[in-house]
């Protein structure tokens, strides 16, 4: 008889244990070089979540650089500081302010100047004394003047009263005369004393003038 035939059932057997060993050595082979890959629904919700807060982000930082706050005063309807786009006009935020009273006097306003962060836009009443149109829109710092700065009331002469804004020769005598009168200001609020110098008046002047 054959060999082979003799010794088929081992010839059988080895093939099969041969297989085996050859199946298992490729799987751990495939098993090794393959790197796992991250679900989908994952892949898709982080892209989702940076794309939503790369979104916000911008839309915040955008929010932050285009809105200034300007302070509105005077003869409009509703005083007040107000928040606007730093591209409106000085139009745009007296319209914020309700508009302008029966009695402003609007002839000395810009309409069309930009308007700046921290800026006072003031509204005089008709037959209200402003010396120049520029005192009625100012630029406030948040830094406190200096007296340095400061015209003293009680010492300056003439000339020196006329380089306040808002002081003419007129008001500039009768700072004078009141001083020579009544003895020197005690206050800032004193002005309200003398002819010509009402609240809102005083209120424009007081970062501008000392009594010490």
């Amino acid at each position: 008889m054959p060999f082979f035939i003799q010794n088929k059932k081992y010839f059988l057997i080895g093939s099969v244990v041969l297989v085996a060993i050859l199946f298992y050595f490729f799987k751990q082979s495939s098993t090794e070089h393959t790197t796992p890959l991250e679900p989908i629904e994952q892949l898709s919700t982080t892209s989702n979540e940076q794309v939503l807060s790369k979104t916000s982000e911008s839309t915040t930082q955008t929010s932050i650089q285009t809105t200034i706050a300007v302070d509105v005063k005077g003869a409009v309807k509703n005083p007040g500081v107000y928040t606007v786009n730093a591209e409106d006009r000085v139009y745009d935020a007296i319209i914020a302010a309700g508009g302008y009273k029966n009695n402003a006097d609007s002839k000395t306003i810009n309409h069309a100047a930009h308007v700046q962060d921290e800026m006072v836009i003031y509204v005089p009443k008709r037959g209200e004394e402003i010396e120049t149109p520029t005192v009625a829109i100012t630029s406030q710092s948040t830094e406190p003047q200096s007296s340095t700065t400061a015209v003293n009331i009680n010492t300056a002469d003439e000339a020196g009263l006329q380089t306040i804004n808002g002081i003419g020769p007129a008001k500039a005598k009768t700072i004078i005369q009141y001083r020579t009168e009544n003895g020197p200001f005690q206050s800032i609020d004193d002005l309200k004393k003398v002819s010509g110098f009402g609240d809102k008046t005083v209120e424009r002047l007081r970062p501008l003038v000392t009594v010490q």
